[in-house]
């Protein structure tokens, strides 16, 4: 059993393609793409966190939800009214707006919304978060070396896991622990 995450795959709505520079022709192209990255890196017993805005509307969640595997874990987004519709709660463990995840002593702070300063930042947790479909970590260059003025610093551990941060294809738990270093 795997642990997955991914942010904003916003299906159904058209309009997300034009205002994130997303690579698909059209809305029916994007869902398509989106639900079998899924299906392709997603099994029928790992579990994925969905960290907000994960489609348009409640009549077209509940028929996305039916197709795609893993045991779908929600954390509500700006755009997710459609989770007024009840049958989407069938294929879904659980739908809040916050969650911490424990393993093996590394704690993950995982929200729809980046966080400034989250639970145990200076003490090695990682902050994965959606919302603003692109990672806000400081651009580093070998002629530009910020001094830690109080905001993110180098050695936090923070990711943006919307789709275009993640080549519309969920990030595993592992991948994350890799990309930050993390052995347990």
């Amino acid at each position: 059993m795997e642990t997955f995450f991914a942010a904003d795959l916003h299906l159904d709505h058209a309009n997300i393609i034009k205002h994130s520079k997303r690579p698909f022709k059209d809305m029916e192209e994007m869902n398509e793409t989106l639900i079998d990255n899924w299906n392709r890196v997603v099994g029928a017993k790992d579990v994925i966190y969905v960290l907000g805005d994960f489609a348009f509307t409640g009549r077209d969640a509940e028929e996305h939800l039916k197709r795609l595997k893993g045991r779908i874990r929600m954390l509500r987004g700006n755009h997710d009214n459609w989770l007024t519709n009840k049958n989407c709660f069938r294929y879904v463990d659980w739908v809040q707006d916050y969650h911490e995840l424990k393993v093996n002593k590394q704690l993950y702070v995982l929200s729809h919304y980046p966080i400034h300063s989250w639970n145990k930042r200076h003490y090695g947790s990682v902050h994965l978060y959606g919302h603003t479909h692109k990672d806000i970590n400081i651009e580093y260059t070998d002629d530009f070396r910020p001094e830690y003025t109080g905001d993110f610093a180098p050695w936090d551990k923070y990711m943006c896991v919307s789709m275009e941060c993640i080549n519309y294809t969920p990030i595993s738990l592992s991948e994350v622990n890799r990309r930050f270093n993390i052995v347990y």
